[in-house]
């Protein structure tokens, strides 16, 4: 009988714990299913746009379909990323890792209410004839860095930091004629890595706005000054680093800004 008072202590415990787990339970149905705006050939295209292929990958002629599972939480934002069916263990990471930037789901419902549930994508898998290719180390070395990481990260890389990058994009940027006459405007998202040299490379958008402001926004991203250091870890190795950076296009009172205008 003296036990009996630390055993309702320990139901107790157990029951409060319970609780704080199921505050946001996680679906595996309900009566909507979650939601990628543009749905999902949008959310394929914003996967497949991450993606780097290796040499060993082409040679090997790799395809198929590899099978992505997470939880899209009733906000709207997505964890849990896992691979539920691998195809090859770089694409693999690398479609995960991509899957972990998205935001903006429409999240499933059960009585009308949002709820947090699981997601099941498949992601077919084929190497363009166009395909950026790299050297296999490169990719197997590599830091991926998400939004939140990148300003951060390029304090510490670029001389005079994510501000003077920034000001330096806003110099060097050109409006193509025909987009400013269209009023094209919007943020065009680029991935570019930075090798072990210091040296920008793979300048690639992820998040296009409109075919004219994309290749605006490449080139401006490659024409940055080679002001980076190499990141270097704590071991003292070197990796290559992929930065994440937005590139927005506004037209002032539908005026092109004075950086100016580029003909096509």
């Amino acid at each position: 009988m003296k036990r009996f008072p630390l055993f309702i202590l320990l139901i107790a415990a157990f029951v409060c714990m319970a609780a704080t787990a199921d505050e946001d339970p996680v679906f595996y149905s309900a009566d909507e299913q979650p939601q990628f705006p543009g749905g999902n050939t949008e959310l394929l295209s914003r996967i497949a746009s991450r993606l780097v292929f290796t040499r060993e990958m082409v040679d090997s002629s790799v395809s198929g379909r590899m099978v992505l599972q997470f939880i899209v939480r009733r906000n709207g934002n997505i964890d849990s990323v896992r691979v539920l069916k691998p195809l090859h263990h770089l694409l693999d990471s690398q479609a995960a890792a991509a899957c972990s930037e998205l935001t903006g789901f429409i999240p499933g419902k059960s009585d009308g209410k949002p709820v947090s549930m699981w997601y099941t994508l498949p992601v077919p898998i084929t190497i363009p004839d166009n395909a950026d290719v790299i050297d296999n180390a490169t990719l197997i070395d590599d830091v991926y860095l998400s939004y939140e990481d990148t300003p951060a990260m390029l304090d510490s890389l670029y001389d005079g930091g994510m501000n003077a990058l920034v000001r330096y994009l806003a110099m060097n940027m050109n409006y193509p004629e025909e987009a400013a006459m269209q009023n094209l405007q919007g943020k065009v998202v680029v991935r570019f890595a930075v090798n072990r040299q210091g040296q920008i490379t793979y300048v690639r958008t992820i998040l296009s706005v409109h075919p004219l402001l994309d290749r605006e926004a490449e080139r401006v991203c490659r024409s940055i000054p080679q002001r980076f250091k190499p990141y270097i870890d704590e071991k003292g190795e070197a990796h290559v680093v992929w930065f994440t950076l937005p590139v927005t296009f506004a037209l002032q009172n539908g005026a092109v800004p004075p950086c100016g205008i580029i003909r096509h």
